[in-house]
Formats: C-alpha cells, sequence, structure tokens
C-alpha cells in the first residue's frame, strides 16, 4: 500500500477493513518521547566483554533523546534495578556512572533481565533495551517478552561481547514486537528515540538490513512528506525518514504480506525513489508481497515476454 496526499489519514483508511490489515495504524503518529529501560547483561558469560558491553550500553544510552524517560537495570541469574525510570535531561550523568560501575559475574538468565526491565517499567506503557551477549536458551526470555509485548512493551535486543549467540537475541526480540541490533548498529536506535542518531533531516534511514527488502539496498533520496502512521506491534520497521518518521514496514498478514511505504514528494510521487538506486527498494518490496505464488504448483507453463507481431513460444 502506496501512501501520498489521498491516502491513509487523508484517505479515508481509519477504521476501514483495509486498516486492519496494515503493518502501521493510521492517524496516530510515531510518538517521540516514551519510557525506556535499559537492561544490561552482567553475568559470567559476559564477563571477558563486560568492556564491549558497557560501551554498546553507553552507545545506546547516547542514541535516546533528552525527552524519555529512562531507567537502568543490571541482571546476571536475576535483576537488580541500578536506576529509576526518570527523565534522560537530568539523570544522563548518573546513568552513565552507573553503568560504568557494573560489575560482572554468576550465571545467565536473560528471561531475569526482561522480566526485570518490565519490573521497573510497571504499568507505564515503553520499551525495553536488552544489551547482551545471547549467552542463554532464548525460550523462556522470548516467553517473558511476548508478554510484555502483549502489554504494550516493546522489547529491543542489542548484541555485545566476546561470544555473541544472535538467533537468541533475534528470538527475544521478535517475540518482543521489536528489533536486534549488533552494537556497531546502535545509531539507528537514534532515529527510533531521538538521539545522536537522528539525523533530524529529510533522507531515508534503513533500520533493519537483514530483511529481504532492504538487504543490499541504497537510499540516496529524500522524500519531503510522509503520511501520518505509526508503526503495529509485531510488524517489522525497516526504513524510517531522518527524524523517525516512518517509511516502510511490513508484516505477515493472515497467508499473505503486506507492506506500506509512506513516504512521498510533496506532489504525491515517489519521487526519487522511482530512480536507481533506490528504485531496488520498491522492485524488494513488490517481490516480498507478491513472493512466489507458483511455490507449490505444478504444471506452470511459463510464457516469456514478447513484442506485438511477434511469436510468444
Amino acid at each position: 500500500v502506496v501512501g501520498g496526499p489521498n491516502a491513509f489519514e487523508r484517505g479515508g483508511y481509519q477504521g476501514s477493513s483495509l486498516a486492519s490489515m496494515l503493518p502501521v495504524s493510521v492517524g496516530e503518529g510515531q510518538q517521540r518521547a516514551t519510557n525506556i529501560v535499559l537492561v544490561v547483561d552482567v553475568s559470567g558469560s559476559a564477563e571477558e566483554g563486560m568492556r564491549v558491553q558497557k560501551a554498546a550500553a553507553l552507545s545506546v544510552l547516547e542514541q535516546l533523546g533528552d525527552e524519555n524517560e529512562v531507567g537502568l537495570v543490571g541482571f546476571n541469574f536475576q535483576a537488580y534495578r541500578a536506576a529509576d525510570v526518570e527523565p534522560l535531561s537530568e539523570n544522563r550523568g548518573r546513568l552513565e556512572d552507573s553503568i560504568r560501575r557494573l560489575r560482572a559475574g554468576g550465571a545467565t538468565d536473560i528471561a531475569s533481565g526482561v522480566r526485570g526491565g518490565g519490573e521497573l517499567l510497571g504499568d507505564r506503557p515503553g520499551s525495553i533495551i536488552v544489551v547482551s551477549d545471547g549467552g542463554d536458551n532464548p525460550d523462556e526470555a522470548a516467553e517473558a517478552a511476548a508478554r510484555l509485548s502483549d502489554r504494550g512493551i516493546r522489547v529491543i535486543t542489542v548484541g555485545a561481547g566476546q561470544r555473541l549467540n544472535e538467533r537468541t537475541l533475534r528470538t527475544v526480540a521478535g517475540a518482543g514486537g521489536g528489533s536486534y541490533f549488533r552494537a556497531t548498529e546502535t545509531t539507528r536506535l537514534g532515529v527510533l528515540f531521538g538521539g545522536a542518531g537522528a539525523s533530524g533531516g529529510s533522507g531515508l534511514v534503513i533500520l533493519d538490513r537483514r530483511s529481504f527488502v532492504t538487504s543490499g539496498v541504497t537510499l540516496t533520496s529524500s522524500p519531503s512528506s510522509f503520511n501520518d502512521v505509526s508503526v503495529r506491534r509485531g510488524a517489522d520497521y525497516l526504513v524510517a525518514g531522518g527524524s523517525g518518521q516512518p517509511a516502510l514496514a511490513t508484516w505477515q498478514y493472515g497467508l499473505g504480506q503486506v507492506a506500506t511505504l509512506t513516504a512521498h514528494g510533496e506532489d504525491g510521487t515517489l519521487d526519487g525513489l522511482l530512480q536507481e538506486p533506490d528504485s531496488l527498494l520498491l522492485t524488494r518490496t513488490t517481490n516480498y508481497v507478491v513472493g512466489d505464488p507458483e511455490r507449490k504448483a505444478t504444471g506452470i507453463v511459463g510464457i516469456p515476454d514478447t513484442r506485438v507481431g511477434e511469436p510468444t513460444t
């Protein structure tokens, strides 16, 4: 579904049958300020890479804008509160100091960290950002993340450490309606949470390069307009505007796949997205939605492209 001046919030989509199928909510806008708990793995499995863990946690904190309220939880086999959820504008220095003072030791239980982050948030909606090497079984942690997602809390994971288990971290993030980022990708969190990584410009930012849609894609265009939407929990938030506006989101709907492209030019066209190299994003998105309609079929007859007056077989 492609956006424009006559689509989504200005096209009567809200409350329609179409709206229920989309990976974005119409006319709700993407919230910038939120409640966040930074959950840092200090277990024995993380001890060798504790310097990397702390650097990653500090990098994550840098990507959180001052308008957010942020708390800190450390965990090994259990979670402990290191800092309450308070305005970051007043407590950034104290949080940085608390992260630097974290000490490693004990067994690893990521589920305890996820639950601890949820307990610190309490009844407030928001996000939990887990910084870990993923050295644990993902099942219990994924269940805890899924329960938080049901409460409106998104679980994001950041992989950092000497022995990194990305499979566990992706599983936990997926169950929690969030995304997984490597420690080298934390600037993308700035687009989501208004920190140092948010350029504030009009260029597009790819948030997840592991998707089929965005893998190998380069974006150079700067659409000037975005529809007023927010990405639903459980959807894949793939591309954003420089100030955090949703540009491309996808998800599974029933047996099919749906994508919404909500960035456009002032004239309602797709502007530079129609030109190379950006046009590859449109090709990939179309391929994702269509899928392979012949994957379970037999006896398919293929007809190649042809011209008028030329034989096709």
